[in-house]
């Protein structure tokens, strides 16, 4: 999912021809971003890479602290784009099964992970307010989007639902063969 207010157009392609166009300045930062692979793809694309704001990079979203210090970042740096890859677990295609066979571990897992896509969801909304742009990775059917403000967010106009199916981006299984 993308905000982008100036795109006739909600394709991933529009996107990247937008953000080459527009002025220099602080091109990327993530949010639940493991290892920080966009990172390291902006940087050979030439774009300014920011904070990686995650568990291995020593941040934790649960952390009243750390939201303060990550959301001070974004007021302060104003990113073009923010790409957030908030877990999936209990909100993704398995979760509804896991819910109903196994729920204490289930809602431990919610417990851990809703914090953090609520607060996705207000860096979103800060993009969205300022004129910028945010990229969030999920399972198509997840259920991510039912958390506030996420609603609200998916409702607006300038809001896109991209589906990309990860075979697209050449992710093969142990063997090499391209994912289905």
């Amino acid at each position: 999912i993308f905000n982008n207010v100036n795109a006739q157009s909600n394709d991933l392609d529009t996107l990247i021809v937008t953000i080459n166009t527009l002025p220099t300045g602080m091109d990327i930062i993530q949010v639940c971003g493991g290892q920080g692979m966009p990172g390291r793809i902006a940087l050979r694309r030439k774009m300014t890479n920011g904070e990686n704001f995650d568990l291995c990079t020593g941040y934790d979203l649960n952390s009243t602290t750390d939201q303060t210090h990550a959301e001070a970042h974004v007021r302060k740096h104003k990113p073009l784009v923010i790409v957030m890859s908030p877990t999936c677990t209990p909100f993704g295609p398995w979760a509804h099964l896991n819910k109903i066979i196994n729920y204490d571990r289930w809602h431990e897992s919610y417990k851990v992970a809703a914090p953090r896509a609520r607060f996705c969801g207000l860096l979103a909304q800060l993009q969205i307010e300022s004129g910028r742009y945010f990229l969030i990775e999920q399972p198509a059917t997840s259920q991510l989007f039912e958390e506030k403000p996420w609603p609200y967010i998916l409702r607006l106009h300038s809001t896109h639902k991209i589906i990309m199916h990860q075979c697209m981006t050449g992710l093969g299984d142990a063997f090499g063969y391209l994912c289905m």
